[in-house]
This record gives C-alpha cells, structure tokens and sequence, in this order.
C-alpha cells in the first residue's frame, strides 16, 4: 500500500514525504520531480517543474502529470507528494487511490497565502485578482482534498516528529 500526500502547494508534502520514506525504509517519489525527468526525456532540456507548467500551460503540465501518474499505477510501499492540483482530476485520484491511502496536509489558508507570495516562482495565480483567485482555488481544491482523505493532518498544531507518528501508527503499525 502506497502513502500518497495531498493539500495546496506549499503544505511541505515533499520534505515531509522524505522524513516518512526514510523512517519506513520506502521509496519515495515526487510527482513534480518525475515530471520534470519525462519532460527531459522528452524534449532534452532540464527544467523544474513550475517552469515546465509556465512554459507548457496548464493543459501541457496536466497531460506529463497524468502520464506519470498513470505510469506508477503499479507501485508498492512508495510515499508519493503530489502536486497541489494532481487529485483535482478524477481519474488521477483513482489510480492513485487504487493502491494508496490519502493523507492531507491542511495547512491554513494564511500559512499558504504568505508561502505562495513569498516565492516568485508561484505564478499559477490572475495576477489582476490573485486573492480572488486564491480562494476559489484554495476553497474548490480543498472539498477534495477532504473527500479523498483517508487521514488529515493539520501540520501547524505539529512537530515533524509527530506526524510522522501519527503517520506511523495510523498505516504502518508502528
């Protein structure tokens, strides 16, 4: 059974990711990570993740992140970050679920707020109404976090150490 990590960009799914597969002795993969290996692949040129969506748009980046996540269908005992807006589409939350559990980091929306406008990398908001947008994203993606949620975390009231317990003792008997 996988452990797959959802909740908005910039919950720390990926440095919390890390800590779990190395504590649980499993692998661990990123989901922007593996983007950015077939978009290499691909087209030869090493880019980040957030570059590659700004240079291939939305429907671009969502159709290599379908890809990816269609390809690791058969993992096992694999911790999985996803991309903050991997599970918005049903059919990737289904063969991500199919062998996995959900854990949703809910971050509160101001944490993430001020994450998001201290990165300049973070362009995926309307830069004309960038709190509008925020909103209805945050508030759109969050219902499905909430749904798809095997177990939620809310990573502010925590040490690491202590999710990664609670982690633990919820999937791994331990």
């Amino acid at each position: 059974m996988n452990t797959i990590l959802i909740g908005f960009k910039s919950t720390g799914k990926t440095t919390l990711g890390k800590i779990i597969a190395e504590k649980f002795k499993r692998k661990f993969i990123d989901i922007d990570d593996e983007i950015a290996k077939i978009y290499l692949q691909k087209y030869g040129e090493k880019i980040t993740a957030r570059q590659i969506y700004l240079k291939l748009g939305d429907a671009g980046y969502r159709a290599l992140e379908k890809e990816v996540i269609f390809s690791l269908g058969d993992l096992d005992n694999t911790i999985i970050a996803t991309g903050g807006g991997s599970v918005c589409d049903p059919e990737n939350a289904k063969v991500l679920g199919y062998n996995g559990n959900f854990i949703y980091l809910d971050t509160p929306k101001e944490i993430i707020q001020k994450r998001i406008a201290e990165d300049p990398t973070l362009k995926f908001l309307d830069l004309k109404h960038p709190a509008r947008n925020f909103e209805q994203t945050f508030a759109i993606r969050q219902m499905i976090y909430q749904e798809l949620a095997d177990l939620i975390i809310k990573p502010e009231d925590k040490t690491t150490k202590e999710i990664v317990e609670i982690i633990g003792e919820s999937f791994y008997g331990k």
